[in-house]
């Protein structure tokens, strides 16, 4: 893929994960009361993980030439740190 596309899919990457988190707090209510707290702070792990990739995408948008790739693997390790953040939710509510 050339930069043009990894940067549009990064967007794409962005846009998925506030819809995910989006759809996490709706669901919120459907936990047992007594595992609100446990699940506000999952919500809020993964807030700062896409805080963390948001930031990675700022950065491999502005990368040179020589720097692009070191900020897409970057960026694909956030993705990845929140998909599992997000797996683990989803298993556990």
């Amino acid at each position: 893929m050339n930069k043009k596309e990894l940067k549009t899919k990064a967007s794409q990457t962005i846009d998925d994960v506030s819809a995910k988190l989006d759809e996490l707090k709706k669901k919120r209510e459907e936990v047992s009361k007594d595992a609100h707290e446990k699940y506000d702070s999952a919500i809020a792990d993964l807030e700062k993980r896409k805080s963390d990739l948001e930031d990675k995408f700022s950065e491999m948008k502005s990368a040179s030439d020589e720097t692009f790739e070191k900020a897409s693997n970057a960026f694909s390790e956030a993705s990845e740190s929140f998909k599992e953040g997000f797996e683990k939710l989803t298993n556990w509510s």
